[in-house]
C-alpha cells in the first residue's frame, strides 16, 4: 500500500472512530482499537483504553459533537501517528 493510500485509510478509520464515540457505540469502538490501546486527552492525561471503555459504558464520557478540523497523519518506519 502506498503511503498516500495508508494515510487515507487511517483518516477514514479515525473518522469512523469519532462517529462511534459520538454515538456511544462501544461495540464499534472495540472493533476499531488494538488490545492495550491508550488515549491521550487534551489535558495530557494518557488513559488506558480499558479504563476509558469502562467509563464510556458508565456514561462518564458523553461526546455530543466531534468536529474534525484537521488530521495530521505521519508514517515512520511502519508506525502511524495521528494528531
Amino acid at each position: 500500500m502506498s503511503e498516500s493510500a495508508a494515510k487515507s485509510a487511517i483518516g477514514e478509520a479515525f473518522t469512523t472512530f469519532a462517529a462511534a464515540m459520538q454515538a456511544g457505540d462501544i461495540d464499534a469502538l472495540s472493533k476499531l482499537v488494538a488490545d492495550g490501546f491508550s488515549l491521550t486527552h487534551i489535558t495530557g492525561y494518557v488513559q488506558p483504553g480499558h479504563e476509558w471503555v469502562a467509563q464510556m459504558r458508565q456514561g462518564k464520557f458523553v461526546y455530543y459533537r466531534i468536529n474534525i478540523r484537521d488530521l495530521n497523519i505521519q508514517i515512520d518506519r511502519g508506525h502511524a501517528h495521528l494528531v
